[in-house]
Formats: C-alpha cells, sequence, structure tokens
C-alpha cells in the first residue's frame, strides 16, 4: 500500500496476554475511534493490532499495552502488507517420512518439507454454511430434530448423508468429540488443520471435508471425524517440539473441546495466518525482516540513539 510508506504497524507476540477490551479501550482512547469498534477490531484483527500509524503513536499505543502486561511489537507498515492474503499449498494427502512429511496436491505432485522448517501449527473450525449433502427434506428434518442444541461436521465422499447426519461408525473418541460440539452449543462446523513453515510454501492447508484419508492406509476409520482427529496426530508428531501451537493441537487431542479452536469468522483466520507468517519470517527469515522487528516503545528508541 503506498500510504504505508513510513508508516508503522503494532503487533502482539505469539502466545503474549490478549485482553481484548482493555487493548480495546486503549486504542479507541489514542485513536478517536468507539470503544466497541476498536475492540472488534482487536477481536478479529488476531494479533495485528493498529497498522499505518506514526512512530510516536506506535511508541505511546506499546507503552500503554506494556502498562497492562501485553508484548507488543513495533514493525513496519509494508512487512505486513505483502501477507495481506496469504498463499501456500492446498493438501489433498499426507505421507510421513524420515526427515518430516510428503505432501500430496490434487493435480499428484509431491513436495516433501523438512520437520526442521515447520513453524506452526494451527488446528481451528469454522461454521458450515448448510448441512452437507441430502434434499430439502433431509436436512429441514435434522434441523428439526437437532435445533436446541445443532452440531455436525461435514462428511467425505465415502459417507451416506444419513450415516452423516446420525453420527454411524464413530468410534468412542469420534463421539466424544461430537458430543462436546453439542454440549458447547456450536453451529455445524468444518475442521482445519494448517502447518506453517519457513520454507518458501507459505501454508500447508489441510481441509476435512476434500481430504484423501486413504493415505492412513491401515489406520483408515469409517468415519471422517476420526479419520481427521488420526491425520492430526499424524501430522502433529512431524511437528518440532518448539513449534508455535502445538501446545494447542495437543490439549484439543486430549480434551476434544472445541471451543478453542472454533473461529466465529473467516477473517479470523486470515488475519491470524498473515500475523503467524510475519513472525515465522521474522524469526526464522532471511529478508530483512528480522532486522525490522523492534520490541515496544523501549527497544524503538533504543533504535534511535544508534
Amino acid at each position: 500500500m503506498s500510504d504505508s510508506a513510513g508508516k508503522l504497524s503494532v503487533i502482539t507476540e505469539p502466545g503474549a496476554s490478549y485482553p481484548v477490551a482493555q487493548i480495546g479501550r486503549i486504542l479507541a482512547y489514542r485513536f478517536g475511534t468507539h470503544p466497541s469498534d476498536a475492540i472488534a477490531a482487536v477481536r478479529y484483527g488476531m494479533g495485528v493490532l493498529v497498522e499505518h500509524i506514526t512512530p510516536a503513536d506506535a511508541e505511546a499505543v506499546c507503552s500503554n499495552l506494556d502498562d497492562i502486561g501485553v508484548a507488543a511489537h513495533i514493525v513496519p507498515s509494508t512487512s505486513l502488507a505483502i501477507d495481506r492474503a496469504p498463499r501456500g499449498i492446498r493438501a489433498h494427502a499426507i505421507e510421513r517420512d524420515a526427515g518430516g512429511i510428503i505432501v500430496r496436491m490434487v493435480g499428484g505432485r509431491r513436495v516433501p518439507i523438512a520437520s526442521r522448517h515447520l513453524r506452526a501449527i494451527e488446528l481451528y473450525a469454522l461454521a458450515a454454511d448448510d448441512v452437507p449433502g441430502g434434499d430439502e427434506v433431509t436436512r429441514k428434518q435434522f434441523r428439526e430434530e437437532k435445533r436446541d442444541s445443532s452440531s455436525l461436521l461435514a462428511r467425505p465422499v465415502s459417507e451416506s448423508v444419513e450415516d452423516a447426519l446420525l453420527g454411524r461408525g464413530l468410534s468412542p473418541r469420534g463421539q466424544n468429540f461430537r458430543d462436546a460440539i453439542v454440549e458447547a452449543r456450536l453451529p455445524e462446523l468444518r475442521l482445519h488443520l494448517t502447518l506453517f513453515a519457513s520454507s518458501p510454501f507459505g501454508p500447508i492447508r489441510m481441509r476435512k471435508d476434500d481430504f484423501d484419508f486413504s493415505c492412513l492406509d491401515r489406520q483408515l476409520q469409517s468415519h471422517s471425524i476420526d479419520n481427521f482427529l488420526l491425520l492430526t496426530e499424524e501430522v502433529l508428531a512431524a511437528v518440532p517440539r518448539d513449534a508455535w501451537g502445538r501446545d494447542t493441537v495437543e490439549s484439543f487431542l486430549t480434551t476434544l473441546d472445541p471451543r478453542p479452536i472454533h473461529r466465529a469468522k473467516p477473517e479470523e483466520v486470515t488475519n491470524r495466518q498473515r500475523w503467524l507468517l510475519y513472525w515465522i519470517r521474522a524469526r526464522y527469515g532471511d529478508d530483512g525482516a528480522k532486522r525490522a522487528l523492534r520490541g515496544g516503545a523501549a527497544n524503538a528508541a533504543d533504535e534511535r540513539s544508534r
């Protein structure tokens, strides 16, 4: 963006404290916006707090955030602009090998990625637009039967509509996950798994609805929920222990609680991926982003004194 030249942005650290309402009120006071608008922007910004501001404003915001225990950094706005619409690889299947994973794309191309290049993993669920498959009578009946606490994850091609609606073929673990979704009173969900690499590949995206689970070989189950949980475990085994997000995925596989992985809007996913990609490039990349990273008002002042 041309108006970003010479301007700065403020982002939070991965894993940092993120009190949405407090951060929103700080930004509302600083920039004269309505508190509800500022809080919403913080909630859906997913770590990218404010962009294209002056150095003085950036330092003031970081100082205010430091007062409430939020670790934030000042970065050039141009560094974030290139991640506005993150691109990557859509994985159709995954294979494990001794050094990492092999991603198979829809066209059949195989892309090996070493485990040492995997920097972050994110498991998330978005609301489905509609109940998958079936005629309108089937869908209407499903909604009527489940209207008080409905939830469904979309089926793969191999499952019948009836099996998907009734959860037939689920293992006890898969049923526990389905029950947890209903108990949390969440809408219909679609599961996604994304890996982030420091190599040139960008995000490596896996979506339950169109994934070829035959790569699970002898572990293959009859229901896509079980297969996606197995896929997540298989992929996680290739991710380094210090990768960002690993603890969250491990916790989910233990508790099967869908609430921490639920995203209310697709914009949350886009903004979160944009934020993570910047951090990965800043920490591991060699394109100058690491040199541009400044930590809060104190570090920004250090830069000026050099």
